[in-house]
Parts: structure tokens; C-alpha cells; sequence
């Protein structure tokens, strides 16, 4: 969050006046399911706190209320107050980029109306693309699903609610062009060695939801004893095999979108070869074409 600072769009929006775009996040630390995740840190209450400490420090013009200048090089008052100072400088750090000290969110009721209202002041010329770590509900149950859980015998959703409610809330409501929700956070390849899972569902009303979670997404590019790559075993089985240690360079996973005047044209499944300086693109899995039928 401290690298993307302003540019984290969890509970944000961002927009691309020239491509008449907007990129709308969903709920920061969200792990899937009917709980909050991380709940504290979608809470204001460390806001509360900083305030509250602050206000106990009274530091102005270098003091500290009722301590003379230089107090804390004794030792006593460094043990004392300096782990304290340093939490008040680290939060007031997180309040600076809009951090999720300042979200105040209890529950998944002030969630859906959180990502609603941000979605709303999208200009209405835009289309909308939701970026969130996970995806909605209601897209199966089934452990093979693009959201279902893959875990525990006999599945189940484990999608977001406060996502699909937002987005189901914002199609009854307004006329903004939702075209692309994407997401990552439940891994193509299923526990136990059950195959994978579906990484596109095309809604009723054309909404694309997109899985992006290939992992690993980077993996070494090995090189068999006839001196060609094993791509292809290495991707099925998600590591190289240990008794090969030769491999040259790096095989990169990419999920591609092309958009067109506001409409999606392809999304593929792309794996790119990296040697040094030279790339080149080695599969190419096409997921959706907007003159073809949807990819399973």
C-alpha cells in the first residue's frame, strides 16, 4: 500500500478521461467469504487512537507537555515514550495517502454502500472496471467455479457479498457501463490436485468476471537434456522438475485485456518467455473473443 500509495484504488476510484475509463476498487484485505477480513484495519479505530495519543503528547515548538526539551535521550524516557512516537510517526504516515486507518468500515452493510457510492460519481461518458482482490458472490458454488471453494468437500461461494450487492445495486440504479469485473486471490489451480478452475463467467447482462490468479505466475524457463524447453510440464505440474537444475531465463503469466471503444474485444491467457533483454510470447490461451463463444 505504501509503494501504490495514492494510486491504490481499494474503496477508490480512478479515471482515464482519454480512454473514458474508470478503474474502481472493492474492499481492501478481503479474503472471500460472508466475514470481514482485517477487520481493525478497515475500522477507524487506530485513527481514534493516533488522535487520542496525540493529544496526550501535546508536542509543540520540539516539547512534549510536561517534559523540558531533550527529555527522551534518558534512557528511561526513550523506553517509556520513543516505541510510542514511533507509532504515532508510522500512522500519521498511513493517514497521509488515504490509508485504511481512514475507511471506517464495520460491517459488509457500510462495505456495499462504500464501493456504490465511490462507483457513483464515475463520469457518466466512462465505463467501469472493478479491480478487487476478490470476486463477487453469485458466480457457483462448485469447487471448480471461478469463486467456489476448492478446499473442503462439497464447495461452496466463497465470493464477495459486498461486491456483487454494490454492482447489482449500481445496474438497478444508474445507467454506467460495467463491462469488466476482475479479480484474483482464488488460485487456478484447485487443492488437492483437483484440475482447475473456471477463470471467466460471462453474466446474463454481459458483465465479464475475470480470475487473474495464475500461480505461480513466474517460473523457470527449463531446458530438458534434448535442449527444449519444458514449458508445458512445468506449468502443469506449477514447478520444474527438481532433477533438471538447468534452465535459461524466466516464463511470465499474463492475463491480457484489449478493449475497443469501451468494449472488450479479447482477453487471453498469455505466458511470455524472458532471456535477458529479449521476450517473446510462448502460449497464448484465448478466454474470450467478442466474435466467438466463450472459452472454457
Amino acid at each position: 500500500m505504501i509503494s501504490l500509495g495514492k494510486e491504490h484504488v481499494g474503496y477508490r476510484r480512478m479515471d482515464f478521461p482519454m480512454l473514458k475509463l474508470s478503474v474502481v476498487g472493492g474492499r481492501p484485505f478481503s479474503c472471500g467469504g460472508k466475514q470481514l477480513f482485517r477487520k481493525r484495519l478497515l475500522s477507524a479505530s487506530y485513527c481514534v487512537s493516533v488522535c487520542w495519543i496525540l493529544q496526550y503528547l501535546h508536542m509543540t515548538d520540539g516539547r512534549v507537555k510536561g517534559k523540558p526539551r531533550g527529555f527522551l535521550y534518558h534512557e528511561s524516557e526513550i523506553l517509556k515514550y520513543g516505541s510510542m512516537l514511533l507509532f504515532v510517526f508510522a500512522a500519521l504516515q498511513l493517514i497521509e495517502m488515504d490509508s485504511p486507518f481512514r475507511y471506517g468500515i464495520h460491517d459488509m452493510e457500510a462495505s456495499t454502500k462504500r464501493i456504490y457510492e465511490t462507483a457513483l460519481e464515475t463520469p457518466e461518458d466512462h465505463v467501469i472496471i472493478f479491480l478487487a482482490h476478490n470476486g463477487p458472490t453469485g458466480l457457483g458454488s462448485n469447487m471448480n467455479d471461478i469463486c467456489g471453494v476448492d478446499w473442503i468437500y462439497g464447495g461452496g461461494d466463497h465470493g464477495d457479498p459486498d461486491l456483487a450487492q454494490a454492482i447489482s445495486h449500481l445496474k438497478e440504479t444508474t445507467q454506467l457501463a460495467i463491462p469488466l469485473v476482475v479479480f484474483g486471490h482464488m488460485h487456478k489451480e484447485l487443492a488437492h490436485g483437483n484440475g482447475h478452475r473456471k477463470m471467466i463467467v460471462v453474466g446474463e447482462d454481459n458483465t465479464i468476471y475475470l480470475n487473474g490468479a495464475i500461480v505461480p505466475r513466474v517460473v523457470k524457463n527449463v531446458i530438458n537434456e534434448q535442449g527444449t524447453s519444458m514449458f508445458n510440464t512445468i506449468i502443469t505440474n506449477s514447478e520444474a522438475p527438481p532433477s533438471i537444475p538447468e534452465s535459461e531465463g524466466t516464463i511470465r503469466a499474463f492475463t491480457v485485456v484489449e478493449i475497443q471503444d469501451g468494449r472488450l474485444d479479447k482477453i487471453a491467457e498469455t505466458w511470455v518467455s524472458v532471456i535477458g533483454d529479449e521476450t517473446r510470447v510462448v502460449q497464448e490461451h484465448i478466454l474470450f473473443k467478442s466474435s466467438m463463444e466463450l472459452s472454457s
